[in-house]
């Protein structure tokens, strides 16, 4: 029966999709121990003369997180292979015909950045499991999950069917090379699923959370309003489909993963409840991420290479600007009002200018440097920035210039097009951040030497108000009051929160934030605290790092701290206004944007 339900699988797969003779690498996968988390791995393919496997140290997050640390057991024909490094395997020459290679994988790593499997369902990265023959990396591949609980069905970007054998589920899913396959991830579980059309294309939706603890019609609405005002901003639909997986659990869960065909996005139940306007903000942001760094891409990150760093130093505009947009998509949306877009602005401003590591590291060293981040102390204020904050700030400011020197005729949205047609749509990558300026020149006919020279690539102050001043705004310092609760820490993707610097004796360096006052955290530290006042005292759980659990009482303080604020000039020419009014409705209002073209 299993021989048959392959064979049929193969079939429809091949049929469908490839040529019936093409060669391809196999891989069947297991769900074996849920409690352990536990996955088996078989792969076979045409035995090259290479005869090295290799497993990514990094895919599409910026860290070199060995994968291989979770890979045991690796055996062909009984006999364990022989490791070359930490992450390549070797296989001894062999005759003509097909290797096969068993090893076991402990897939216990939630969230949108890894790769688990529990009683609940489980979500793939396969960059993460899958090894591959380093010579047949351009190879078509098919993968079969088997041994699935029945009633659980499988959401991806790939194609894909699927059947019963045995009482138990079963899918098989086809990629055209093993770079294909990695940027398509894999949900599988009791999903809660709908679709709706955009354009000449479909949106595919899969939810892996309790059905109590999200609005489905909510999230539908906000979802076609982001897509289709993205779509209508950049001109474009590239997809004929496109997958959101969402996972609401209780506990932590914060961040997404943008794919070429999909976005894997999670957030804490209760946060989603509480702040529904994150969950739009990052819906948006990595939406647009299918055109900013999957398809706009920069010349350092291709071809990727799995086993090493690949330094870029264009992260500021490929993930910092992407939240510059991500917000005009809000605002062109209607799922952000102005009120809000201005305030998430002098919030940016206010944290880039809270960090002393802005005065000597630049956007493009911070993308650069981007592969330290995993070091918890390395993201201290006075450490270094981050390339999405001052990223999302030059995007405003650029913006703000070229409406300047085209006097409203030419805006971000007309570099993300120029951008889009002679590189994403021509299949080419653009030259990091010499290649941005020059896109912003030839849309502008103007020079930007000195932006990019100074503020990009230089660390020189960021004359504010000489850009906000082009839509009638000014900053202004101000101060307030915020909460201090004697120590600072930190999020490594969807990890825990862990204290990187202390001033209390109770509280050590490495702990583990567990609980705030007996709930599982939600979010970031500054808005845990945001719900208290100063005086008032929170209980913290801690895991220190031998394991052990500790309870610890803690007393606010408020401190006083710098604070930004745009305010608007009382009188505003003409020119002013109409910039204004562009600029604050995401482009949506009409060229001349007069008053009574609103």
């Amino acid at each position: 029966m299993q021989r048959l339900f392959s064979l049929f699988l193969l079939l429809i797969l091949c049929g469908a999709c490839f040529a019936a003779d093409s060669p391809e690498v196999h891989y069947l996968i297991t769900l074996q121990d849920p409690l352990q988390h536990k996955l088996h791995v078989q792969m076979s393919f045409p035995r090259s003369p290479g005869g090295d496997l290799q497993l990514p140290v990094w895919n599409a997050t910026y860290q070199i997180r060995d994968f291989a640390q979770y890979v045991s057991n690796v055996r062909s024909g009984g006999v364990l292979l022989k490791k070359t490094n930490t992450s390549r395997w070797h296989l001894d020459p062999g005759a003509d015909g097909w290797t096969t290679v068993d090893y076991d994988y402990i897939a216990d790593m939630p969230g949108p950045f890894g790769a688990s499997y529990d009683s609940s369902h489980a979500f793939l990265n396969f960059a993460m499991l899958l090894l591959y023959p380093v010579e047949q990396r351009a190879t078509q591949v098919r993968v079969e999950i088997q041994n699935v609980p029945a009633g659980w069905r499988m959401a991806t970007p790939l194609p894909a069917i699927g059947g019963v054998e045995a009482g138990r589920a079963r899918f098989a899913l086809h990629a055209r090379n093993y770079d294909h396959l990695v940027d398509s991830p894999v949900e599988i579980g009791r999903l809660t699923e709908f679709t709706f059309p955009l354009a000449e294309a479909n949106i595919r939706v899969a939810i892996d959370g309790d059905p109590a603890d999200f609005d489905r019609e909510k999230i539908k609405t906000s979802l076609q309003k982001i897509t289709t005002a993205a779509t209508d901003w950049m001109k474009d639909v590239p997809f004929s489909e496109y997958t959101f997986i969402f996972h609401f659990p209780h506990g932590p869960a914060r961040g997404g993963m943008e794919h070429s065909y999909a976005a894997a996005i999670d957030m804490n139940a209760d946060r989603l409840k509480s702040d529904y306007s994150a969950f739009e903000s990052v819906s948006a942001h990595e939406f647009f991420h299918l055109w900013n760094v999957k398809r706009i891409r920069p010349r350092s990150l291709e071809p990727v290479d799995f086993t090493r760093e690949q330094p870029t130093t264009a992260l500021w505009f490929s993930e910092g600007v992407t939240s510059t947009v991500g917000n005009y998509i809000q605002l062109r949306a209607g799922s952000e009002d102005k009120a809000r877009f201005i305030k998430h602005v002098e919030e940016a401003i206010t944290t880039l200018q809270s960090r002393p590591a802005h005065l000597w590291q630049s956007a493009e060293q911070s993308s650069v440097e981007t592969w330290f981040d995993k070091y918890e102390s390395y993201r201290l204020p006075d450490r270094s920035i981050s390339y999405y904050n001052k990223g999302e700030i030059l995007g405003y400011l650029l913006d703000l210039r070229l409406r300047e020197v085209t006097q409203g005729k030419k805006s971000l949205r007309d570099i993300f097009l120029y951008l889009n047609e002679h590189f994403a749509q021509q299949h080419k990558s653009f030259a990091d951040s010499a290649g941005i300026e020059q896109a912003v020149e030839a849309v502008s006919g103007t020079s930007f030497e000195d932006f990019f020279s100074l503020y990009v690539a230089g660390t020189k102050e960021l004359p504010y108000n000489e850009f906000f001043r082009t839509v009638g705004m000014k900053v202004v310092r101000t101060t307030s009051t915020t909460l201090d609760p004697g120590f600072e820490a930190v999020h490594n993707f969807s990890g825990p929160l862990i204290v990187i610097r202390s001033e209390n004796p109770e509280i050590r360096v490495g702990d583990v934030i567990l609980k705030i006052d007996g709930k599982a955290l939600s979010n970031d530290l500054e808005a845990e605290l945001s719900q208290h006042l100063p005086g008032s005292q929170i209980h913290l759980k801690l895991r220190a790092g031998d394991g052990s659990l500790r309870g610890v009482a803690v007393r606010l303080l408020g401190k006083t701290e710098p604070g930004y604020r745009l305010e608007q000039f009382p009188n505003l020419t003409q020119q002013q206004k109409t910039l204004q009014r562009q600029w604050l409705s995401g482009d949506k209002c009409p060229a001349d944007c007069s008053e009574s073209s609103r």
